[in-house]
């Protein structure tokens, strides 16, 4: 959902990790 994509993005700052975690929690659903 947008909630986990906004604090995934704001829990994070490398660029990478934004993207493999936030990717992650995509797949896991939400």
């Amino acid at each position: 959902s947008v909630y986990k994509i906004e604090g995934c993005l704001k829990a994070v700052g490398n660029v990478v990790e934004i993207a493999t975690k936030c990717k992650a929690k995509w797949e896991l659903g939400d």
